[in-house]
């Protein structure tokens, strides 16, 4: 559909955007806002990839900005998109990617990304279903 077209323009140009801070927040906040209208599976997938360049922005391929805009789309759909969450999809992203890897992005050397990587933890965390009908007291580090 057209609203997946626009939804993987302004994820790429999170990616792409080096004129300004301003001009990449303003996608991104286009990007979270269209993530709470577009198919749960669109989204997963855009969160999938963001989750493959963060992990790929390490090492040897040192890349902060790369490693901030996966941060920048992750806490946007987190915030902007939460319920997006609680529908994990087949193969269920939020639980096995998404969420494990912002515990481990909230102490990224970075600190804007390991801010934004913490509130991906906190925001997402608190949206995602883990089917539990009864609360037991287990955090959601111990759950997933």
């Amino acid at each position: 559909s057209s609203s997946n077209s626009l939804l993987k323009c302004f994820f790429e140009a999170v990616f792409q955007e080096r004129g300004g801070k301003a001009a990449q927040d303003k996608m991104n906040s286009a990007f979270g806002s269209l993530s709470s209208l577009c198919a749960g599976n669109s989204v997963r997938q855009l969160a999938s990839v963001a989750c493959d360049r963060y992990k790929k922005a390490h090492g040897n391929n040192d890349d902060p900005a790369t490693r901030q805009a996966s941060a920048m789309v992750l806490r946007s759909i987190a915030v902007k998109a939460s319920q997006q969450f609680a529908e994990p999809g087949i193969s269920d992203i939020w639980c096995r990617v998404v969420l494990p890897l912002s515990f481990v992005g909230s102490r990224d050397p970075d600190t804007t990304v390991s801010s934004l990587m913490k509130e991906v933890w906190e925001d997402g965390g608190s949206s995602v279903d883990l089917g539990t009908g009864n609360d037991d007291g287990s955090t959601l580090e111990e759950k997933l």
